[in-house]
């Protein structure tokens, strides 16, 4: 079983956007619903000290994908999603061994693993595209591309 696992100052940020009646809080309140401490957990990680320190020295970086990135170092985790295209390299070059990934990484992984055909994996961008804002952003185009080419 795959178990994702979540921040608690990333499970604040969606608790925040909840509060809207639109798209974006409709979504994380769905994220929020998920939340069941098995599949898909909400930790603390412990490295405060740290994560002050990061984001003084990175000014790309936000709160919730250092924190995701410490306690991914933590828990020992292998794989780190993050959709915040601008804080990849950064995100990249402090995570050390562990491997840094767009989300649209999870619909990749479905068609290498033969859970998805490549053609549910692009309606699902697709979907997701026009739910959110990436029809013109670099995530879509590049999730398009990785696909294809799988």
């Amino acid at each position: 079983m795959i178990r994702y696992l979540i921040p608690e100052e990333v499970r604040s940020e969606l608790q925040a956007m909840a509060a809207f009646f639109d798209a974006h809080g409709s979504v994380a309140s769905s994220i929020l619903d998920l939340i069941d401490g098995e599949r898909l957990c909400s930790m603390s990680m412990h490295r405060s000290d740290e994560l002050d320190d990061i984001l003084a020295n990175y000014r790309s970086l936000d709160r919730g994908e250092v924190a995701g990135m410490l306690l991914a170092r933590e828990q020992e985790v292998s794989i780190l999603l993050s959709d915040d295209v601008k804080a990849m390299r950064n995100l990249r070059s402090l995570a050390g061994d562990i491997e840094v990934h767009l989300s649209t990484y999870i619909i990749a992984r479905s068609v290498l693993s033969g859970t998805i055909s490549k053609q549910e994996a692009m309606v699902s961008l697709d979907r997701i595209a026009r739910h959110r804002t990436w029809i013109d952003a670099p995530i879509f185009e590049m999730a398009k591309t990785y696909i294809k080419d799988l």
